[in-house]
């Protein structure tokens, strides 16, 4: 199946109904035998993957799904999110009033996220590991600052800038 449609059971009830993509549903509502749904939201290769809507007899989970499981809720999910904006901005401004907006967690998270590190300890302590991630992207930036010029790929040796405002070698 490719396209919009929807798969019945062998007794002729709706089973699964929206769009598929290489024979298996990707956005859809799946539906329990009694016709209510049961999961609406995004899928990959026939599991629950993306974000969705479980629809259970003893809760709703409202989230993030990973091969069919429950990963994080939207709510966590958009926390998280939160956290992250407001350690970026630290890092590209400098502002201390971000590093107040934030919790240790958030840090601890985000460099187990970017800077692929595990650290504990105080709030204080992070933000010093934040600051270490933070000067170490400076060292990356300032090694890859030296431009190649987009026509030729070569290292701009003496920089001018053209009409479109890019920077080329001379």
């Amino acid at each position: 199946p490719e396209g919009k449609g929807i798969l019945y059971n062998k007794d002729g009830q709706k089973r699964i109904e929206g769009k598929w993509r290489d024979g298996f549903p990707f956005e859809a509502k799946e539906f329990y035998k009694d016709g209510t749904v049961k999961y609406e939201g995004f899928f990959y290769r026939g599991k629950y993957n993306g974000m969705g809507i479980l629809y259970q007899r003893n809760g709703v989970k409202d989230g993030l799904f990973q091969k069919g499981v429950f990963k994080i809720s939207k709510e966590d999910l958009l926390k998280q999110k939160k956290g992250e904006q407001t350690i970026k901005k630290y890092l590209s401004q400098n502002r201390q009033e971000y590093l107040n907006q934030i919790t240790a967690q958030e840090i601890k998270d985000y460099l187990k996220k970017y800077a692929k590190v595990n650290v504990d300890g105080t709030k204080q302590k992070l933000i010093q590991s934040l600051k270490k991630f933070k000067q170490e992207l400076n060292k990356q930036q300032a090694t890859t600052d030296q431009k190649l010029d987009p026509v030729t790929f070569q290292t701009i040796q003496t920089p001018v800038i053209g009409n479109d405002g890019v920077i080329y070698d001379k």
